[in-house]
């Protein structure tokens, strides 16, 4: 058994399709104050005990300042963390692989349609399930045959959609 089977197609997902999905549901949007103001509060107590362990006085001005200061690093950083991930895509005989925040797996007879959506940056490729679910985008570099995956997707009996 070959676990890594190279795929018909293969690309990372262009950062700007990234960018435009993850404007909507960014995790760190929603954790970005609480970790701001946890690590802030964190930083400012263990720079109050280690001034109590040392015998020097600070005031809360000195110890206020580099604490704001970690809590706002840590919260960018952390976003930086997020927006530099990479998602691969594969399209090998029997299905399709994501592999990024999480793996996707999608057997092509679960996909009913596909429909190109392209703009000057990358295309999308929208993949719509038989049972209704919304559908799956796929961010696809401008350097990708859409002739070639389309008639690859045909091929596998996944029908272009059809307004």
């Amino acid at each position: 058994m070959n676990f890594f089977k190279k795929g018909r197609f293969e690309w990372i997902q262009p950062p700007v399709f990234l960018r435009q999905q993850a404007s909507g549901e960014s995790q760190i949007k929603k954790w970005g104050i609480p970790t701001m103001v946890g690590s802030a509060i964190g930083a400012l107590i263990g720079w109050w005990f280690m001034s109590q362990r040392t015998g020097q006085s600070f005031s809360a001005f000195d110890l206020a300042i580099p604490a704001i200061s970690v809590g706002v690093g840590t919260a960018l950083a952390l976003r930086f963390a997020e927006s530099s991930r990479s998602f691969k895509v594969i399209l090998d005989e029997d299905r399709l692989h994501i592999f990024g925040k999480q793996l996707v797996k999608r057997v092509y007879a679960d996909i009913a349609a596909f429909e190109w959506q392209t703009n000057a940056d990358c295309a999308t490729l929208s993949l719509h399930h038989r049972d209704k679910k919304a559908p799956l985008l796929i961010g696809v570099p401008l350097d990708i045959s859409r002739e070639e995956v389309s008639a690859f997707l045909s091929e596998k009996g996944i029908a272009p959609k059809t307004p």
